[in-house]
């Protein structure tokens, strides 16, 4: 599946269902996409997470990438 299909399931349980393969994958695409595609990543963060609860529920994890 691609990302976007598996992204809100990701998400919503915290990568539960991730290999730590998957994981560390999934951290160097958000790393990617915070620091070189930041209009990418709002578009995400707006579209999977409209409410900011995720944001707020990952912040510290995100800042430590």
């Amino acid at each position: 599946p691609i990302f976007t299909e598996v992204l809100p399931d990701a998400i919503a349980t915290e990568c539960g269902g991730c290999s730590d393969k998957q994981k560390e994958g999934a951290k160097k695409i958000f790393k990617f996409l915070i620091e070189k595609k930041p209009e990418e990543w709002k578009a995400l963060e707006s579209k999977y997470d409209p409410s900011g609860s995720y944001k707020t529920k990952y912040d510290a994890q995100l800042k430590a990438l």
